[in-house]
């Protein structure tokens, strides 16, 4: 559940003296109030899955080029928009079907995904690829994590035990 303020950004928390919670909500306000900063995110996310398609299949002896990574990703972002609008249908219609049409969209992301991935780069097991796309996904997170804890950014959240 997200509520907004008046001022179209997210309310803030009932403690903003903790610094935890007055970090996430300034992330989530800048979000909220920059989109073309979210878009730049969104973008890049989207760059970095193509060049990774492209890259990590190449790698994995597939025969795609650049171009068709490209345009699968393209048509992999429509098809997610149409999920969207289904779910926001749901939401008005009868809000307690938007939980199936969210399980559903996460079990298509991965088949489409799948099946995309295995027509780019010419590859024959559909487990093998999904294998692929699932590893490759924990690697990039593992990366991002490194990364992001070398520029020094906080973990937002109760770690009290570490």
């Amino acid at each position: 559940h997200i509520a907004l303020d008046l001022d179209g950004g997210p309310p803030p928390p009932t403690d903003l003296s903790d610094p935890r919670n007055a970090t996430a909500y300034n992330m989530v306000r800048t979000f909220l109030e920059n989109p073309l900063f979210s878009a730049f995110i969104q973008a890049s996310f989207l760059t970095l899955t193509v060049f990774g398609i492209h890259v990590i299949g190449r790698a994995m002896d597939g025969i795609g080029q650049f171009e068709d990574s490209l345009s699968v990703i393209v048509l992999f972002q429509a098809l997610l928009i149409v999920m969207q609008v289904l779910q926001a249908i749901a939401t008005l219609v009868f809000p307690p079907l938007t939980v199936l049409v969210s399980f559903a969209t996460v079990i298509l992301f991965f088949y489409w995904l799948t099946q995309f991935v295995m027509e780019v780069h010419g590859f024959q097991s559909a487990l093998s690829a999904l294998t692929m796309i699932v590893v490759s996904g924990i690697g990039v997170l593992i990366a991002l994590s490194l990364v992001l804890a070398i520029l020094g950014v906080a973990v937002i959240g109760d770690v009290s035990n570490v």
